[in-house]
């Protein structure tokens, strides 16, 4: 009697496994398809590898009666078409023609509110290449 009851509960133990096995494959075939298929992943993916070719410094940046300025470098990489500069009130995209790697700008917006800091970033890099600036002290 004590091997019929070994071979019950091997047979119980395979049977849970394969069960599990066939859910975790379920769930990870779910995945792939709601991401891989769909688009996002690889839309994403893209979006982060174009935004890491942008490299640039901000520097010189004066705050005063809602004017703000401040200088940006391209130090290497791609060239950047439209820059993003966004506060907590607003935000505005300057065109740049020709602002290629090695090249300087003086930017400057009139009529621009911020509380105490604003972001730059180049069209479309919100959320992978952003540079944040203090303008408090």
């Amino acid at each position: 009697m004590p091997k019929a009851k070994d071979v019950t509960i091997n047979v119980f133990l395979w049977f849970l496994f394969i069960v599990i096995a066939l859910f975790l494959a379920f769930w990870l075939y779910n995945i792939y398809q709601e991401y891989m298929v769909s688009g996002v992943l690889e839309e994403s993916t893209t979006s982060s590898l174009q935004c890491g070719g942008y490299m640039f410094k901000i520097s010189d940046v004066r705050y005063d009666n809602n004017s703000l300025s401040f200088t940006i470098r391209n130090t290497m990489g791609n060239i950047i078409k439209n820059l993003t500069i966004e506060s907590d009130y607003e935000a505005r995209t300057k065109e740049l023609v020709a602002f290629s790697s090695g090249k300087e700008m003086r930017i400057a917006l009139e009529n621009f509110r911020i509380a105490d800091t604003f972001a730059v970033y180049p069209e479309g890099c919100a959320k992978f290449n952003v540079k944040i600036i203090n303008i408090s002290g």
